[in-house]
């Protein structure tokens, strides 16, 4: 008799470096936000540290359709777009 095998992630990062990754995240979007509040240097590591909160991998063998009909999936590209946005708008304007 077989057993059901639930699929295991590609890779995962372990819930303590996720949770202090988004920590030092936030961290450096409060210290920029200290700065010049309204030109929204801190958006993007706000953005990153959302990113590291919600994220989680494809399972083997899930269709690239249904990871981004989940809803988590369709947040973390979306922090993780705003994110790459504001850092390469911050790299070249300044």
């Amino acid at each position: 008799m077989q057993e059901a095998i639930s699929p295991q992630p590609r890779f995962i990062l372990p819930l303590w470096a996720r949770v202090g990754l988004a920590a030092l995240m936030f961290l450096n979007a409060v210290l920029n936000a200290r700065k010049p509040f309204l030109q929204f240097e801190w958006v993007p590591w706000l953005c990153m540290g959302m990113f590291w909160l919600i994220n989680f991998p494809r399972q083997k063998g899930e269709s690239l359709s249904a990871y981004f009909k989940n809803p988590r999936g369709i947040a973390s590209i979306a922090f993780l777009t705003a994110a790459l946005v504001g850092f390469t708008h911050r790299v070249f304007v300044k």
